[in-house]
């Protein structure tokens, strides 16, 4: 049980594609969500004060590296960046909220090699709004 102002310390990520099936992905130690899109204000003529907003579209994307272990990749992601395949990735907040992008496509996916071992470098383009979902 947590206590309020507790944070969040451990998440998950699970991926499903249907070529690929549903799989927890594990070997990952962060993922940066970047949206692109805003509002911007907009001048009315006759004042020099916003007078309003407008929304401007925007990419959001999801990044991250999941390592290669020695038996083999946790999940093909090149292949699914080659055949532009639609799938659902979720990322679950440990005894808290889920945040699961119901319409993804794996826009890039390269090797890597850090000092901590070889990795896949992915970005998700996400395709529809993201569902929240309580525990």
């Amino acid at each position: 049980m947590s206590s309020p102002g507790e944070i969040v310390s451990l998440a998950t990520f699970t991926a499903h594609w249907q070529s690929l099936g549903n799989r927890e992905i594990e070997l990952v130690e962060e993922i940066d969500v970047k949206d692109d899109s805003g509002k911007e204000a907009k001048l009315m003529i006759t004042k020099t004060r916003p007078g309003g907003w407008v929304i401007t579209p925007g990419a959001v994307t999801l990044s991250f590296e999941n390592y290669i272990p020695k038996e083999g990749i946790e999940y093909n992601w090149p292949f699914l960046a080659g055949t532009g395949e639609r799938g659902t990735f979720t990322i679950g907040l440990v005894g808290s909220v889920s945040f699961q992008y119901p319409a993804v496509v794996v826009q890039k996916a390269v090797p890597g090699v850090k000092k901590d071992g070889a990795v896949f470098k992915v970005e998700l383009l996400v395709l529809a709004e993201p569902r929240i979902i309580n525990p």
